[in-house]
């Protein structure tokens, strides 16, 4: 994703600043550290231990603040607001309105918008819906994370709701274009962006699967508690485990906030339905 912004902020800057781009630092960990740009200052460290690379924010004006963590994020904030940045755009996820049920002592995305609300500075929440990556990247078994493994094994997917399911996914070249809306436009300030792509079927994606690799992939339909049980045979932890299906099921039903078609960046500005909130 932060190969696409960096291309899609490229284009904001020719636009609005007729070439001339502004400078950028990026505060990456020590294995993404490769491939940036020229136009990028590239400064090794975690942004969940921000107090140990304090010059990554010297003179920053606007943050994109991705990964962070409740622990340490008042100390990002601190530094950011220090600098001084007038505007924080965060990547968040989808479903934090469902920790304010719990203790605030558990809350994790929650806690970080809390804290950047009221960090003083200028804020935008960003909450995507699962990200094309996700599949690959291993995040939590509605995505499709087990999927490459049994493809690769015996060519068949089992999964619940192969035709009732529907989630939503948004391709990052997409969620980037709307962090860089967000970065770049006082148009968002005190938002929650719900960054949701089209919901899509289980079956479907499968299908797409099976079309791009040009084999045909076998397909078994589990019911959920069926589905469940193979999750917990994996290894998945509960909390991964009981709120997919509900949430595949309810995918189908209700309409995404912000529909966003895939690979085209460049409309989405004029596509996301922001949600106000109170500072």
């Amino acid at each position: 994703m932060v190969e696409y912004l960096q291309a899609q902020l490229g284009v904001e800057d020719a636009d609005s600043h007729h070439g001339e781009a502004e400078s950028r630092v990026a505060l990456v960990e020590p294995d993404q550290c490769g491939g940036w740009p020229d136009t990028v200052h590239v400064v090794e460290g975690s942004i969940t231990r921000p107090l140990e690379c304090v010059r990554a924010f010297d003179g920053v004006e606007a943050v994109f603040l991705a990964g962070a963590h409740p622990s340490t994020v008042q100390d990002a904030l601190t530094l950011a607001r220090n600098a001084p940045a007038r505007r924080v755009v965060l990547l968040s996820s989808h479903g934090p309105e469902h920790e304010e049920a719990n203790p605030p002592e558990t809350w994790f995305w929650l806690a970080i918008e809390k804290a950047v609300e009221h960090s003083g500075i200028a804020w935008t929440h960003i909450r995507p819906s699962a990200v094309m990556g996700a599949v690959v990247e291993g995040t939590y078994p509605a995505t499709g994370s087990d999927w490459p493994d049994t493809i690769r094994a015996d060519g068949v997917v089992r999964e619940a709701f192969l035709d009732q399911g529907h989630y939503p996914f948004i391709h990052e070249q997409d969620l980037a274009a709307v962090v860089a809306a967000a970065l770049i436009s006082d148009d968002y300030t005190g938002t929650l962006v719900e960054a949701v792509g089209p919901p899509l079927s289980t079956r479907s994606r499968i299908q797409s699967i099976a079309t791009a690799l040009g084999r045909d992939i076998g397909m078994v339909d589990l019911a959920a508690d069926e589905s469940r049980a193979m999750w917990r045979r994996r290894g998945w932890p509960d909390g991964a485990i009981d709120a997919p299906p509900a949430a595949v099921r309810a995918g189908h039903h209700r309409p995404p906030t912000a529909h966003l078609p895939l690979h085209c960046s460049r409309s989405l500005t004029h596509d996301v339905a922001p949600n106000r909130k109170s500072q």
